[in-house]
């Protein structure tokens, strides 16, 4: 009845969270018009029956394999669903619908993962050598809470509402990370695999992966693998999990002599000296903060390793647990199914192509970049709203008093901890060391900060209510059936209610009224109204996939600033190549000049030329007139408008 009740709350919050006025808001977001372009055009090509289309993603007719093709399968699901206003077409509708479910299921799913990690063993039962469970008031306010506060954190609703690809990485990894825990308990309790749990654990991992390739998968494996590991690296009083079967203390085995623990020490000194120098090598203008990050950030995974490698006993525990949670299937199966799909795209498009494309994903990949660890922290602190102040508090907690449990208590509850801490911390090092920096990119991290947040709050609650039920008892026995700390719950629920409205409110109305200029929806719309085909629509060095996406195709870039703009599918002119065509006749009317529109700034940003882009296309020989009468249209985070002209050749 406990978790009904959760769930129906949880709803009650997701509902109009996600879901309340999904298109009032225009394409704004780079990341979020080009997966509606490449869904739209790949529907188009499915329904024309072209061979392939199904496998390769394609933006202006050229091959866009960026990321698998998981988000967009989930649109053209939708829009044959028929749920928007065309269902001829992915709109969107579809997009926002698609995210916004993957948000959804993503709370729902940590709320049960929760539940799992944070159960409360009861007393072992003598007649039975597995130990009995259920869940307690303060375990389950864990997970509830931890589940609101994913809900309404600042970043994970912002990717629950923008169709970002990332939000869809939420339900798969946990579903993921749940099911090896799931794996590891059975194994710990009962000596033997649990099939079923690997094969969930297997499926979830080839979605996350089909979502976003290797960095789905490296969460996984950190946050179920690495939580593991750590445990076993960091116990000292083993059980018979991997030796003879279940539960239960051996007795503590020998531990490393004081020489090996030396060396190990010595080993990590070098390392944490070497990756502080490789960082300023590689990055001699990075801020020092963010370099003097990364070697105790290195230093803390080596560490583990480092303990697992010279203690025999703790590395068989370690290994055994690992045998039966299968990592090989669970992280092998996904890399399979990554590497088939590229082989099949290479059947399509050519081995050399798929393999030019993927180097240019793999520019996202930077090492040891010094703003990353200061740019990740300050995401972790806010994102997760509640759930990042909560775990704030969960960690010096943690560090300050250092709980301690019974045995049968505290071997569970440290393992989940393991887990929860593998997930946040080697998260965090993980994207601070290999990436830039980039908050939507710790997506699949933010449900591990809710759990571990959700764990301060609901020990909080208990003790609150531990404190006021004694306090009730003292003042006489009609007082006794008094519900204790309610003052505390109210303050926590408000704080959610006012999450939750001012942000439904935000992007279902707020946001387009005071930014919905930022949308090239209106202007392209006016544009076409006033018998503009798309064919004759140019950007002049600024290119963003909505205005591809408002015109019904392609708009042409033109730019002597030598954009990167690869991913457009398109090749962008400069303006000698613009004088050129438009000194061509027209086609279509024998005899008359060619006249495009060209999107333009207003106003130039100091790092191009600081002539106004009207001024340099007459300057190249070309007719210019504005257009009047258009909506509003900024680029640049609203710091730039943006106008229309039309340009001949004289």
């Amino acid at each position: 009845m406990r978790a009904a009740k959760h769930l129906a709350i949880l709803l009650l919050v997701c509902l109009p969270l996600y879901f309340w006025g999904l298109t009032t808001h225009g394409l704004t977001n780079w990341q979020e018009a080009q997966r509606a372009v490449v869904a739209r055009e790949m529907h188009t090509r499915i329904l024309a029956g072209e061979p392939g289309a199904w496998w390769v993603p394609t933006i202006n007719g050229q091959p866009y394999i960026a990321k698998p093709p998981l988000i967009y399968w989930c649109q053209i699901a939708l829009a044959n669903l028929g749920l928007g206003d065309d269902a001829a077409r992915v709109d969107v509708f579809e997009l926002r619908l698609t995210v916004a479910l993957a948000g959804l299921l993503g709370v729902l799913a940590t709320y049960f993962v929760a539940r799992s990690l944070l159960r409360e063993p009861r007393a072992r039962d003598a007649r039975d050598d597995a130990p009995a469970t259920d869940h307690t008031p303060w375990d389950d306010d864990a997970s509830l809470w931890a589940a609101l506060a994913l809900a309404t954190g600042v970043l994970y609703v912002r990717s629950s509402r923008i169709g970002e690809l990332d939000i869809l990485l939420v339900p798969t990894v946990v579903t993921a990370v749940g099911a090896i825990w799931i794996a590891w308990r059975r194994f710990l309790d009962h000596g033997r695999a649990h099939f079923g749990a690997v094969g969930i654990a297997v499926t979830a991992a080839t979605l996350a992966a089909l979502a976003k390739g290797p960095p789905a998968i490296m969460v996984i494996a950190l946050a179920g693998y690495g939580g593991i590991a750590g445990w076993h690296a960091a116990t000292n009083r083993p059980t018979r999990a991997g030796l003879v079967g279940t539960g239960g203390e051996l007795g503590t085995p020998r531990d490393p002599s004081k020489w090996t623990v030396r060396a190990v020490w010595f080993v990590v000194l070098n390392i944490i000296i070497a990756v502080g120098w490789i960082s300023r090598s590689l990055h001699p203008g990075g801020s020092i903060v963010g370099t003097l990050l990364f070697p105790p950030m290195i230093g803390w995974v080596a560490l583990p390793l480092l303990v697992l490698l010279t203690s025999p006993w703790r590395a068989r525990s370690c290994l055994a647990s690992f045998a039966r949670t299968h990592p090989i299937a669970v992280l092998g199966i996904p890399l399979a199914a990554l590497w088939a799909w590229g082989r099949i795209v290479s059947s399509y498009i050519g081995p050399a192509r798929a393999a030019d494309l993927a180097g240019d994903e793999a520019e996202n990949l930077v090492l040891l970049f010094p703003e990353a660890p200061l740019n990740n922290l300050e995401a972790a602190a806010y994102g997760v709203g509640l759930g990042s102040v909560a775990a704030i508090l969960a960690i010096i907690w943690l560090v300050k008093d250092k709980p301690k449990f019974d045995w049968t208590n505290g071997v569970r509850h440290g393992q989940a901890l393991a887990i929860i801490g593998a997930w946040v911390g080697l998260g965090l090092i993980a994207f601070s060391v290999l990436g830039k920096g980039v908050p939507r990119y710790l997506t699949p991290v933010w449900p591990g900060i809710a759990i571990l947040g959700g764990v301060f709050l609901g020990v909080w609650l208990r003790d609150c209510g531990t404190k006021r039920a004694g306090k009730l008892a003292a003042a006489g026995p009609a007082n006794a059936e008094a519900r204790p700390a309610m003052v505390p719950r109210t303050i926590l629920a408000l704080i959610v209610a006012a999450l939750c409205a001012g942000q439904a409110w935000w992007y279902a109305v707020g946001r387009e009224d005071k930014y919905g200029s930022r949308s090239p929806r209106a202007i392209v719309g006016e544009l076409l109204r006033r018998g503009i085909t798309p064919d004759q629509l140019a950007t002049f060095e600024f290119r963003t996939p909505a205005v591809d996406y408002y015109a019904g195709k392609g708009v042409q870039p033109v730019s002597d600033a030598r954009q990167r703009i690869g991913i457009s599918g398109m090749t962008e002119w400069t303006v000698a190549d613009l004088v050129t065509h438009l000194q061509s006749p027209d086609p279509a009317t024998p005899g008359t000049p060619c006249e495009m529109v060209l999107l333009v700034r207003e106003s130039q940003p100091v790092e191009l030329d600081p002539a106004l882009p009207i001024d340099r296309l007459r300057a190249a020989g070309l007719a210019v007139e504005p257009i009047e009468g258009l909506p509003e249209f900024e680029i640049d985070s609203g710091r730039v408008c943006v106008t229309a002209v039309r340009v001949r050749g004289q």
